[in-house]
């Protein structure tokens, strides 16, 4: 949960300062991604439950975010990252569609509300760190678009070992 936060606050929290940075009014491309995100959530939630599982349709959100990064990032037009906002949105947010079912079922049914509670909050404890990391980068002399996509990039590649690592969930019994 921790990486998965830190990407996704890498993803969104310096967001609206770069389009700045670029003389863009941000509401538009916030409004792509956050649909793209509700929108994606939905879809690879539905995949997560279907024949790929929880890992695979993270993964495939996951990857596809991180192939989308540079785009995401720095795109030549305004109309190129609006599309690319809704792109990480649809797919790095939505990513996160399978969060739900996947927490509950690594928990067994005595201890499923606080162990899904605690590893959530856990992790967004953790991934708070990314938005601080990439100003600490840019207060090093590395350009917004760069320390965004470092940070991006890290936590979905640990996001994607840390899903590997552990086991697939999906189809799990949730014995009452």
């Amino acid at each position: 949960m921790g990486a998965f936060v830190a990407m996704y606050q890498s993803t969104t929290f310096w967001y609206p300062t770069l389009l700045s940075s670029r003389q863009l009014t941000p509401l538009a491309y916030l409004l792509a991604l956050n649909a793209g995100g509700v929108i994606g959530s939905v879809a690879l939630g539905a995949l997560s439950e279907k024949g790929v599982g929880r890992r695979g349709s993270a993964t495939i959100g996951v990857v596809i975010a991180l192939a989308s990064t540079p785009w995401y990032l720095d795109a030549a037009s305004s109309t190129a990252l609006l599309a690319a906002a809704a792109a990480m949105g649809f797919f790095g947010a939505g990513a996160w569609g399978m969060v739900p079912g996947y927490l509950s079922e690594r928990f067994p049914t005595e201890a499923r509300g606080v162990g899904t509670g605690f590893s959530y909050h856990a992790g967004v404890g953790l991934g708070s760190y990314g938005p601080y990391l990439i100003g600490r980068l840019q207060d090093g002399g590395m350009p917004l678009p760069e320390a965004m996509a470092v940070c991006l990039v890290t936590a979905g590649v640990l996001v994607l070992v840390l899903l590997w690592l552990g086991p697939e969930t999906r189809g799990r019994t949730l014995d009452a």
